[in-house]
């Protein structure tokens, strides 16, 4: 699971856990994007943003959207 520190994001990530564990998940990793990471380390960046999918929720910010589906349940019914 990939996240970023700002107060959302915590927030936002604590609520995926709770519903991926519920539903029988098990987060394997965890990494925590530091504040402007995007800006210090964009092409790392980039390649993980760009192996997201997106969603009818991604809205405006495309695969660099809360509601774009990493690897775990790309091509699934799941939400997120």
């Amino acid at each position: 699971m990939i996240a970023a520190t700002t107060d959302w994001a915590e927030r936002a990530s604590l609520a995926f856990r709770a519903q991926f564990e519920s539903n029988g998940g098990q987060i394997v990793g965890q990494a925590k994007l530091r504040d402007n990471e995007v800006n210090f380390n964009r092409t790392n960046a980039d390649a993980a943003i760009n192996k997201l999918e997106t969603t009818k929720h991604s809205g405006l910010r495309g695969k660099n959207s809360q509601w774009s589906k990493p690897w775990i349940v790309q091509g699934t019914n799941k939400p997120w």
